[in-house]
């Protein structure tokens, strides 16, 4: 890369944990670096001083000290004597990979392991007495998928393995539209700055078109707004995000605090400091699931908060409330064919004797009728009188 004086500049990185070992050489009388990774286990590099030749290295081989490894070995007992405790079980499998274990999923779309992470980091606020809205872990943030079964302490730290501090602060709707339009800047393409978010917040990413995200280097500087956002129909338990309104929000110090991955949106207001992110997931399985992670979280692609869309918004109805159309005219209604007067014939039956019954109850029924008239009408010229 180049320095702040356009002077080419090799960057290099190994890997962690000891994990590999990296040789660079500076040789200052042919001007030269070089870079590289050997292919092996490890090397230990030690500068020999020789007369004549300042730039000499000597590489030797390292070899496990039996000391040092009989420390090692204790400290790994003392620490998966606790980690190994089984502190509940998962009924699904929840994922921080792609089916090829290799390709981050919770860096480029919603996973059912981020929905559980975000959760968690809520009900670890709500547990504490805040009132907190929304929560936000980044996809960098999460390391490990999480099998079905029983799930111990280790587990849950090895999908926030980095003791990340937890806090909550007040933020503005605009300053939240915002953020989520700075993690949908770079999709499709996977970002450890993409966040997953928890339950009750849902919004749309329209992937077609360029992101209107300002920066300068990698500092936010804000939306230009005279391209569209990406981010769209955003909502709150069904209610759209107010821009005005304030809001209260969980993720860990180095967004909240640090502004890490250009959210320096999300670090205008004090903080305060809740524990852990791997103890939320711990207390957020074991007081708030009763120890059992269930089908609530059983789609790999997670519930539903954070969908995709190529292409417009369909057209908006340009009458939301159109007067109703008059309904076409009825035709009068009819006298039935037959009245009391002229009472419809029973269907023969094929028994003589069933349709004299009938005929004698149909006149039956209309003498009825007639001295029920007639006793009214005299007792309303009665009270006429």
């Amino acid at each position: 890369m180049q320095d702040t004086e356009g002077k080419n500049v090799i960057i290099t990185q190994t890997g962690t944990q000891f994990s590999s070992v990296g040789q660079v050489v500076i040789n200052p009388n042919s001007g030269t670096i070089s870079a590289s990774t050997p292919a092996f286990e490890a090397t230990l590099l030690r500068e020999a001083r020789k007369s004549g030749d300042p730039a000499y290295v000597q590489e030797a081989t390292f070899g496990r000290d039996a000391n040092v490894q009989d420390a090692i070995n204790k400290k790994v007992a003392d620490v998966e004597a606790q980690t190994g405790t089984v502190i509940g079980k998962s009924e699904v499998d929840l994922y921080a990979f792609e089916d090829d274990d290799y390709t981050w999923a919770v860096r480029a779309h919603e996973t059912n392991l981020g929905d559980f992470v975000t959760d968690a980091y809520l009900y670890y606020a709500t547990n504490a007495g805040v009132m907190a809205d929304i929560a936000f872990v980044n996809g960098g943030g999460v390391r490990a998928n999480l099998n079905r079964g029983n799930v111990t302490k280790g587990d849950l730290i090895n999908v926030n393995p980095f003791n990340n501090q937890l806090c909550y602060t007040s933020v503005s709707g605009q300053d939240l539209l915002d953020a989520l339009e700075l993690s949908a800047s770079s999709l499709p393409e996977s970002n450890g700055d993409f966040l997953q978010v928890s339950e009750g917040l849902e919004f749309v990413i329209r992937t077609d078109i360029d992101s209107p995200v300002l920066r300068s280097g990698s500092t936010f500087v804000g939306i230009d707004n005279a391209k569209e956002r990406r981010v769209r129909r955003a909502k709150l338990h069904s209610k759209a995000i107010d821009p005005q309104a304030a809001y209260t929000l969980v993720c860990h110090s180095c967004y909240l605090v640090e502004g890490g991955g250009s959210y320096s949106m999300l670090c205008k207001n004090p903080v305060t400091l809740l524990g852990l992110d791997n103890d939320a997931l711990m207390e957020y399985v074991q007081l708030n699931l009763r120890g059992v992670i269930g089908q609530q979280y059983a789609n790999a692609t997670g519930q539903g908060r954070i969908a995709t869309q190529v292409g417009p918004d369909p057209d908006p109805d340009t009458d939301p409330d159109p007067t109703p159309k008059p309904e076409p005219e009825q035709p009068e209604p009819q006298p039935p064919a037959n009245d009391a007067s002229d009472p419809k014939p029973l269907a023969p039956t094929g028994d003589d004797g069933a349709l004299k019954a009938g005929a004698a109850a149909v006149a039956a029924a209309a003498a009825v009728g007639a001295a029920a008239f007639a006793t009214a009408h005299a007792e309303t010229e009665d009270e006429r009188a």
